[in-house]
């Protein structure tokens, strides 16, 4: 039985994928789900200490990061500035853009 294993991507690892698609393995079903906002992510959004020593104001990276906590899913991103939300319960899998 294969295990389905969940994932959220930011958007500049959604483009990367999108761009490289064809270095994953053939076994690899990726399935791009958009999930609602819900009252918890709001919530969770509205707790949210925000990384001012690197200037991240970008309320959409917050949405992402607060639905990411809120729903134990690990963000798939190559933001450096995210490293800063792991202290809140963020569960990051960061990565270089290579090429």
């Amino acid at each position: 039985m294969q295990r389905r294993m969940r994932y959220m991507l930011d958007t500049c690892a959604l483009i990367h994928l999108t761009q490289d698609y064809e270095l994953l393995s053939p076994d690899v079903q990726i399935i791009i789900e958009i999930l609602p906002i819900s009252k918890e992510q709001i919530i969770t959004y509205g707790k949210l200490s925000i990384n001012e020593a690197e200037n991240h104001k970008d309320p959409s990276d917050h949405v992402i990061i607060a639905h990411a906590i809120t729903n134990k899913m690990p963000l798939i991103s190559c933001d450096r500035k995210f490293q800063f939300y792991t202290k809140q319960g963020l569960d990051l899998i960061s990565y270089r853009r290579g090429g």
